[in-house]
């Protein structure tokens, strides 16, 4: 059988002003591969799907409506009961000054999204498609993504009330501002940086049905890493952070576990504060625990509900003004339970750890700053 034909472009502009996505459905999915004719015949390939491009000098605002570019599926070939492969999933361009998203707006294509969209209240974008972010998302009350897969390389950032989003991947910044909270179902695994100044709800495996959301894909997420094999698990990766001075909430009510193999780093570099974790949380080989410390009485501090097994670094930085004697200490982790199987080491040479019942210390071993040489 032949190959399908790959879907055309559709080109919806305005000249002036804003453009308003209503109601309007298009479609420029890619043509059904052929079925062989022959008992020696094989079966096309599915064509790709098209192009649709949303163009405006203002404003696209998408308030309904949907957009499709479904790649086509392949012919059949009887004599060996397969099919031909099918045809790559087309694009959305949206070329504006800026989005919004103000109602429910149906995503069944690829879209690459630069600049800045706003997510209003109570609007969400949904279906089959992929959202690839590399400007600016900002969720607003109530707001979702609940495309296939949401991929972060920009700044995905929750701005008011509560929001949500089926988030992938993230190699860029989420952003959870104070008084904000933003919840994450599906998202197992980080590479970028998570501030958290609200509240931030990890769900690693998650199943929409319980909040009757079927309409989208189902979400399931298990993780496997050298470290931990665990359906409950989210992992902290090598090349990624947490900070803040928000809750970061772990399996929806506290009951899972943060695998750390990267950084955190309350309230952020060079700035002091607590971040809270609702739930367990393991310290890998890799990890580094990032302490500032302004003063004796002012340092970052980790609080966590759960169980903490500890491992990897402690990294103390010092503020300009900091000063403070040999056997002062810094209260800078406290838990429900603490696994002490592997010593944590210190990567500062002016402080050591010590483990103190369900809490880590650490514990200045030389002077800040330290003394002038004698004359």
């Amino acid at each position: 059988g032949g190959a399908g034909g790959a879907g055309g472009t559709i080109i919806v502009e305005k000249t002036s002003g804003d453009l308003h996505y209503s109601e309007l459905y298009l479609g420029v999915d890619g043509g059904y591969g052929g079925s062989a004719a022959s008992e020696q015949g094989t079966a096309g390939a599915g064509g790709s799907g098209g192009t649709i491009v949303l163009k405006a000098p203002g404003k696209v605002v998408l308030e309904s409506g949907w957009v499709e570019s479904y790649g086509g599926n392949g012919g059949y070939a009887p004599s060996s009961g397969t099919y031909g492969a099918e045809g790559a999933m087309g694009n959305l361009q949206v070329q504006a000054s800026a989005v919004e998203v103000n109602g429910h707006f149906g995503l069944d294509a690829n879209w690459d999204h630069t600049g800045t969209l706003d997510v209003l209240n109570y609007s969400y974008i949904g279906g089959d498609g992929v959202l690839r972010n590399k400007g600016l998302v900002n969720l607003h009350d109530g707001s979702a993504l609940y495309t296939a897969q949401v991929h972060n390389e920009g700044t995905l950032r929750s701005v008011a009330g509560m929001g949500s989003a089926w988030l992938t991947s993230n190699t860029g910044k989420v952003e959870v501002l104070a008084g904000t909270s933003l919840h994450l179902p599906g998202f197992a695994s980080n590479e970028g940086l998570l501030q958290v100044d609200g509240t931030l709800h990890l769900m690693p495996v998650y199943d929409p049905c319980m909040e009757s959301l079927c309409e989208g894909p189902a979400l399931t997420a298990s993780v496997t890493t050298t470290e931990t094999s665990s359906p409950t698990a989210f992992v902290n990766q090598a090349t990624g952070a947490i900070a803040g001075t928000g809750t970061v909430v772990v399996d929806s009510e506290g009951m899972g576990t943060i695998h750390n193999l990267g950084v955190i780093d309350p309230a952020g570099q060079g700035a002091v504060g607590t971040l809270a974790i609702q739930g367990n949380l393991v310290m890998g080989a890799t990890s580094t625990m990032a302490v500032d410390i302004a003063s004796p009485t002012s340092y970052d501090l980790v609080t966590v509900t759960g169980n903490v097994t500890t491992g990897g670094r402690y990294v103390a930085s010092y503020g300009p003004d900091a000063v403070f004697d040999v056997g002062t200490t810094f209260n800078v982790l406290e838990s429900g339970s603490l696994d002490i199987s592997t010593v944590p080491v210190s990567g500062s040479p002016e402080v050591r750890v010590l483990p103190v019942g369900n809490r880590i210390d650490l514990q200045a071993v030389s002077r800040v700053p330290a003394p002038p040489p004698p004359p």
